[in-house]
Formats: C-alpha cells, sequence, structure tokens
C-alpha cells in the first residue's frame, strides 16, 4: 500500500472521498485477477479488530511487478461520531493473492487523522394538528353512544349500516337487550 488519502475536515454522516494506491513490490504477478479491499475508520492510528468496517470493495484486475494501480472511492461516515479518526485501507483482505512472506505490507492509513465533527441534529416540532370536519360529525356521536351504552345498558353494539338498522341484542346472560327505536337508546 503506497499511500491513503481523506479529507482534512468532515461531518459525522457525510460522504467523503477516500484515495489509495497500492503497487506490487514483489518480483512476480498477482496469481489471481481479483481481491477484496476494505476501509476502515479508528480512532487512533493503530488499526485492530474493534475498529469498524466502512465499506468493502472488489478489485478486478492482475498486477504485474512493479506496476501500480490508484483508486478512489465514496463512502459514508457513521453518524454521532466525534473527533480524530485515521481511515485505513486494507488490501487483499481476504488473502486471495499468494504473497508468501509479504502479507505484512497490506494496510496503509491516512498520515492525518480526519477531524469528524458531528453534524446538526434535526429538530422536529408539530406545527399544527387537523382533523376532517365531516369525519368527526359523523364518527363521534356514534363512537359517544357506544360508550354511553356500554357504562348504562351493559355489553350492547349500536347498529351500523353494515347491520341493516336491526337492534342489537345483549350478549350479557340474565339482561334483557335494552328497548329503543330504530337503533338508538332512550336516553337521546
Amino acid at each position: 500500500m503506497d499511500e491513503v488519502t481523506g479529507p482534512a475536515v468532515a461531518l459525522s454522516g457525510e460522504a467523503i472521498q477516500v484515495g489509495w494506491a497500492v503497487r506490487n513490490q514483489g518480483t512476480g504477478p498477482s496469481a489471481v485477477a481479483t481481491w477484496t479491499e476494505r476501509m476502515r475508520l479508528s480512532a487512533d492510528d493503530v488499526l485492530d479488530a474493534a475498529d469498524p468496517v466502512l465499506e468493502t470493495f472488489v478489485h478486478d484486475g492482475a498486477l504485474a511487478p512493479g506496476a501500480t494501480y490508484a483508486r478512489t472511492e465514496t463512502v459514508t461516515l457513521p453518524r454521532s461520531i466525534n473527533g480524530n479518526y485515521h481511515l485505513f485501507v486494507e488490501t487483499d483482505s481476504a488473502n486471495a493473492v499468494y504473497e508468501a512472506a509479504f502479507d505484512g505490507n497490506n494496510t496503509g492509513r491516512t498520515a492525518t487523522p480526519v477531524a469528524v465533527s458531528l453534524a446538526p441534529a434535526p429538530d422536529l416540532a408539530v406545527a399544527s394538528v387537523a382533523a376532517k370536519a365531516a369525519a368527526t360529525a359523523k364518527a363521534m356521536p356514534r363512537v359517544i353512544r357506544f360508550i354511553v351504552g356500554l357504562l348504562l345498558v351493559g355489553r350492547w353494539v349500536i347498529p351500523t349500516p353494515r347491520a341493516g338498522g336491526r337492534r342489537c341484542r345483549s350478549r350479557w346472560p340474565g339482561r334483557a337487550a335494552p328497548r329503543f327505536r330504530r337503533g338508538r337508546p332512550p336516553w337521546q
């Protein structure tokens, strides 16, 4: 890994561009043409297993001895982070390329950390509440009649258009159904 570059400052949750260059320092070409590269974020300058992976990329194309390729990708920083962070790139992160004893140089990081500040937080507030007048005028008397009927008479159901305007019977044993005309309780 030759170098890793990133922005000097960024906001949490922001998409940033990170660039890196990879060189084959060996004497032979890469035996495979495809491998993965992983980008990680670290609060210090040491890469360890606790550092989160931001993104994984696939490299296509063999690399001849002494050859180099450069790549720039866009990654999104995690939300709600704040502080100085290094960006690490691991090439051949799954060890697809056999390099004998030379795997130790497959990781690079930004020379200086990226200063990440918290992005401004939204503050959602209800501006207004409105109800449809037609729905309220029709539905509320029916709901009130139902609740009053439950409290005063027992368990019964207000007739609905689906019931065809029939009187409803009490569902409580030992109680008679209320007597009223056209589905309305006598107290109305």
